[in-house]
């Protein structure tokens, strides 16, 4: 990709980045294992070569069974807003912020590792867990400088010497019969940098959802139920104060009707219950919107 970019947003004139990159995947496959070899080779006009390797396998003993495993080395340059951008959003009713790119970032690099399973107890009913862990060099991230006297979070961008990610995944599709069908899922997220050992802000030990959805193919009749979960995580508030903001949880749903032919009309509400809360979260409220699609 060749990204040329031309704004009065950034201070020191024009910018060229130039990125090219190319990836290659092989799998093979052996009685009841599958290798997945990879590799992806990107040169960066300022950060030059790197190579991120991959190596995966599936393990299949059974028509039940799935197990997974996975090792990368992973390569993010920064973008063109994290190093030359000042975004300026202070006229946000709600946490306004302004953000100054930082042309002295690095590259992130990270190793990946990752490990899980998968049972299918019938053809409607599959369970999943992932576990996972990251290693992080020079991870990219937004620091909080200061706080203006009418409240503008004034942001730049940094590098973090070391930090890690590690958790668990589960989830679940159950198809209850026919028409309906109920997924949910639960996150558990340890993050930290190692300098300092705080957590990342805004991520969540603690998420989960679930979605309930239905399709009457018969009748035309399609749409959805769902909610999330949100724990408590670390964030800035409207003062400019550290600080562990509650938990939340929110309701969405659609709902969707075929009128004639390709033509069906939907409503969205998300939001449900209009949950808001300006101190620790930027929400807009209940949204409702109305309209027609082509299929």
């Amino acid at each position: 990709t060749d990204n040329r970019l031309s704004t009065n947003r950034i201070d020191t004139g024009n910018k060229l980045v130039q990125n090219y990159s190319l990836y290659a995947q092989d799998e093979i496959l052996y009685k009841t294992l599958e290798f997945n070899l990879g590799a992806r080779a990107d040169y960066h006009s300022e950060f030059k070569f790197n190579l991120s390797p991959k190596f995966g396998v599936l393990f299949k003993p059974t028509d039940e069974w799935r197990f997974r495993g996975s090792f990368a080395r992973g390569f993010r340059a920064p973008d063109f807003i994290e190093m030359y951008l000042v975004l300026d959003h202070s006229g946000l009713t709600s946490q306004p912020y302004i953000a100054y790119g930082n042309p002295d970032l690095q590259p992130e690099t990270s190793t990946s590792i990752n490990t899980g399973a998968e049972y299918h107890i019938n053809a409607n009913t599959v369970l999943r867990l992932n576990i996972f862990y990251n290693h992080l060099t020079d991870k990219i991230n937004s620091r909080l400088d200061s706080v203006t006297s009418d409240g503008v979070q004034m942001y730049t961008y940094e590098n973090l010497d070391e930090a890690f990610t590690r958790g668990l995944e589960w989830d679940m599709t159950l198809r209850l019969w026919s028409p309906f069908r109920v997924t949910a899922g639960y996150s558990y997220l340890e993050t930290e940098d190692v300098n300092t050992g705080k957590p990342f802000y805004n991520r969540p030990k603690h998420s989960a959802r679930i979605k309930f959805d239905w399709d009457f193919s018969g009748i035309g009749f399609s749409g959805n139920v769902r909610w999330r979960y949100i724990g408590e995580r670390l964030v800035v508030n409207i003062q400019g104060q550290e600080l562990f903001a509650p938990y939340y949880a929110l309701w969405f749903t659609r709902v969707k009707q075929k009128v004639w032919g390709p033509l069906s009309a939907y409503v969205t509400v998300d939001n449900i219950l209009d949950y808001q809360n300006r101190e620790y979260v930027a929400l807009p409220g209940r949204l409702i919107f109305v309209g027609l699609e082509i299929n």
